[in-house]
This record gives C-alpha cells, structure tokens and sequence, in this order.
C-alpha cells in the first residue's frame, strides 16, 4: 500500500507546536522569494541563519542579504509552495517542499526544495536552516555543493533496523538486500533530471521495488561492483560522510556529504535523505536531495 504522506501529515499536525515549525518553514521559502528580510527574521530566535546552495551560509547581516537577494527568485518567479514531508525529532525539523518556478521565457518547473532547520523549541523559532535543492532545475546548469555540515553527533547509527540494513546493502553493493529492505510499492526519488545515471544529471524517479534496484543496479555498477576487472573500487557507502540523522519514528532524516577524493571536477556533494517507512514496516520512499549523479 503506497504511503498516504496527507494522513501522516494530518497526525503530525495534532500537536500545534509541530504544524508551527514546518509552517517556519514554508514562511521561510515564501519570505526568501520576496525578499522580506523582517519576514524571515521574526522566524528566527536569534540572528538570522541560512545556508543556501547559491550564497553559501550567512548568519545576521550577510544572512538578510541572502534574503534580499535570493537567487531563484531572481531567476525565476516564485509561485505556489507547498509542504509534502515533514519530521521532526531531537530539536530538528526537515521540511521537504514542492515550489512552483517560472522562468524568464515562460517555462514552468516545479524545484524540491528541503528546509533542515535546527529549532529553538522552547521558543517555537528557528536557529539555524540549511537549504537543499538542485540548482540545475533553476539554471540550466549542474552545480556542486561543497561540505555544509560537519558531524557534532560522533558515529551516526540508526535505531531503525530496516534503516541501517539499507545503509548496510549501500555500503556493500549488495543488490539482493536492497530487495529485501523495499517494499514492493515503494519509491525512489533523486529529484534529478534523467532515469539514467549515466548522464549524470542526477537521479530521476523510480516507481516500485524493481524499479528502485534498476537505479540501484547502475549506482553499483558506476561503483565498480560486480566488475571483477575494476580496480580501487569503492562502493556508494563508502564514500557516504554521514553528518547527522533524526528520525521521528516513521521518517529518517540524513544530512550527507558524499567524499570523491579522486574527482577534481566534484571532490564533495552535500545533501540530504528522507528514509520514510511504510505500512508493512519496509521502506517505502528514500528521497534524496543532491546536485550529483
């Protein structure tokens, strides 16, 4: 049974104090694209902190100038936000957004945007937002986003089973696990631009379990597993920097930086993973929020 993302919403929602923290969210996204700088800073217990794909991080002044000029909404017109995901855990909250563009010759596209913020609970506010989405979706072209968030949490475990098995088949190439982890409905989506990794324009969409290996089969075999001929060879996991990860007891959240000491053109690719699990305790979506493959 696919995952009814409104009805966990909906429960999510019965506590007020979490509908407000992802309501932050999507008021940060709407005060970034009119360049409403007392907006985003009331949404803020303290200086205003924000890490964007384009700008970098800025915190007080140099943050209200990312608000003021905020790319993709310099690039494009910003239209409808909507919130699709959310969970928080642990003083976190990870909003994942759908945000309707327009660009300057008319065409429409739809960014996935994902706002990781570390909350003041106490207070309701914000401490600090890290912003994930491609840039390639905006501008035409593919980017690199460079290390934004160092690990303060030491080794990163996952108190799901499910969870850590799938990073265990990551790290291992091992495709017969990752078809014992997936439920047969489940979903991968990479938010990228072809079904074909390699373009290397970043992950597409993959429908179903089958499916799911399909993209999983061409990351392992771009990894060197299952080429006997292939030297030095490291798998996905391996050249995974976990950062950080919370999980709110259905949706695991990791923040990530995947490590290619031996590509100049992109050494580091931060990003974040949304693991959500579904009815039959499997996975049911990993959605993933990048600039590579």
């Amino acid at each position: 049974m696919a995952i009814d993302s409104s009805a966990r919403l909906a429960e999510m929602f019965e506590k007020p104090e979490v509908k407000a923290q992802a309501d932050h969210a999507v008021e940060l996204i709407a005060g970034l694209a009119a360049g409403d700088t007392a907006k985003v800073a009331s949404l803020y217990s303290g200086h205003v902190d924000i890490d964007d794909p384009y700008d970098g991080r800025g915190v007080g002044d140099s943050g209200l100038e990312i608000v003021r000029s905020w790319q993709p909404a310099r690039l494009a017109e910003v239209g409808e936000i909507r919130l699709e995901h959310y969970t928080q855990a642990d003083g976190l909250g990870a909003a994942e957004l759908a945000v309707d563009l327009t660009k300057p010759d008319g065409s429409r596209v739809t960014s996935k945007m994902v706002v990781v913020s570390e909350l003041d609970e106490k207070a309701g506010r914000l401490l600090r937002s890290r912003l994930y989405y491609r840039r390639a979706w905006i501008d035409g072209r593919q980017h690199v986003r460079l290390s934004i968030k160092e690990n303060t949490i030491g080794e990163i475990t996952f108190s799901n089973p499910v969870i850590q098995r799938y990073q265990n088949a990551l790290h291992s190439g091992d495709l017969a696990e990752m078809a014992a982890v997936f439920s047969p409905d489940a979903y991968l989506d990479g938010h990228g631009q072809s079904r074909v990794l390699y373009d290397k324009v970043g992950m597409g969409l993959y429908e179903g379990r089958d499916d799911v290996l399909y993209c999983f089969k061409q990351m392992f075999d771009i990894e060197g597993h299952g080429d006997e001929e292939a030297q030095d060879h490291v798998s996905v996991g391996e050249i995974i920097d976990r950062r950080n990860v919370f999980h709110d007891g259905m949706t695991t959240i990791m923040e990530f930086c995947i490590l290619r000491p031996n590509d100049p053109n992109a050494p580091e690719q931060a990003g974040v993973a949304a693991y959500e699990l579904g009815d039959d305790g499997l996975l049911g979506a990993a959605r993933i929020y990048d600039e590579g493959w």
